[in-house]
Protein backbone atom coordinates (compact mmCIF):
# COMPACT_ATOMS: atom_id res chain seq x y z
CA UNK A 1 0.00 0.00 0.00
CA UNK A 2 2.88 2.48 0.99
CA UNK A 3 4.49 1.43 -2.27
CA UNK A 4 1.78 2.17 -4.55
CA UNK A 5 1.29 6.09 -2.77
CA UNK A 6 5.07 6.82 -3.32
CA UNK A 7 5.53 5.80 -7.13
CA UNK A 8 3.88 8.87 -8.33
CA UNK A 9 6.64 11.16 -6.27
CA UNK A 10 9.16 9.10 -7.44
CA UNK A 11 8.18 9.53 -11.16
CA UNK A 12 8.27 13.13 -10.40
CA UNK A 13 11.26 13.43 -8.27
CA UNK A 14 12.90 11.80 -11.69
CA UNK A 15 11.37 14.43 -13.81
CA UNK A 16 12.61 17.19 -12.08
CA UNK A 17 15.83 15.64 -11.53
CA UNK A 18 16.54 14.80 -16.12
CA UNK A 19 14.75 18.30 -16.15
CA UNK A 20 17.58 19.73 -13.92
CA UNK A 21 20.84 17.66 -15.69
CA UNK A 22 18.91 19.29 -19.06
CA UNK A 23 18.85 22.56 -17.85
CA UNK A 24 22.39 22.73 -16.86
CA UNK A 25 24.09 20.81 -20.01
CA UNK A 26 22.34 23.57 -22.23
CA UNK A 27 25.37 26.31 -21.93
CA UNK A 28 27.26 23.20 -22.48
CA UNK A 29 26.15 22.50 -25.56
CA UNK A 30 25.86 26.22 -26.54
CA UNK A 31 29.59 26.18 -25.99
CA UNK A 32 30.11 23.22 -28.80
CA UNK A 33 27.77 24.92 -31.64
CA UNK A 34 30.20 26.36 -34.12
CA UNK A 35 29.58 29.76 -35.13
CA UNK A 36 28.04 28.98 -38.54
CA UNK A 37 25.36 26.43 -36.95
CA UNK A 38 23.70 28.96 -34.75
CA UNK A 39 20.50 28.56 -33.64
CA UNK A 40 18.19 31.77 -34.23
CA UNK A 41 18.60 34.52 -31.17
CA UNK A 42 14.71 34.18 -30.75
CA UNK A 43 14.47 30.77 -30.41
CA UNK A 44 17.66 30.59 -28.35
CA UNK A 45 19.82 33.31 -26.88
CA UNK A 46 23.14 32.97 -25.56
CA UNK A 47 25.09 35.40 -23.74
CA UNK A 48 28.63 34.67 -23.46
CA UNK A 49 31.23 36.83 -20.91
CA UNK A 50 34.38 35.59 -20.58
CA UNK A 51 33.36 32.15 -18.87
CA UNK A 52 30.07 33.09 -18.21
CA UNK A 53 27.06 31.38 -20.52
CA UNK A 54 23.35 32.68 -20.08
CA UNK A 55 21.17 30.69 -22.01
CA UNK A 56 17.71 31.78 -22.40
CA UNK A 57 14.62 31.44 -25.06
CA UNK A 58 12.90 34.50 -25.89
CA UNK A 59 10.20 32.43 -27.44
CA UNK A 60 9.16 30.48 -24.75
CA UNK A 61 9.52 33.19 -22.28
CA UNK A 62 6.96 35.59 -24.67
CA UNK A 63 4.51 32.17 -24.58
CA UNK A 64 4.79 31.82 -20.98
CA UNK A 65 3.89 35.21 -20.50
CA UNK A 66 0.70 35.38 -22.86
CA UNK A 67 -0.22 32.29 -21.38
CA UNK A 68 -0.14 33.85 -18.06
CA UNK A 69 -2.01 36.94 -19.47
CA UNK A 70 -4.52 34.54 -20.37
CA UNK A 71 -4.74 32.66 -17.25
CA UNK A 72 -5.49 36.55 -15.32
CA UNK A 73 -8.09 37.58 -17.75
CA UNK A 74 -10.07 34.35 -17.51
CA UNK A 75 -9.85 34.52 -13.97
CA UNK A 76 -11.71 37.96 -13.82
CA UNK A 77 -14.47 37.20 -16.26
Amino acid sequence: MENDLLQPIIFLGMVFLLMGVALLSIPLVARMIPEHMRIPNFVLYVYRSGNFYFVTSPLLIAISILYLVLLLLRGRG
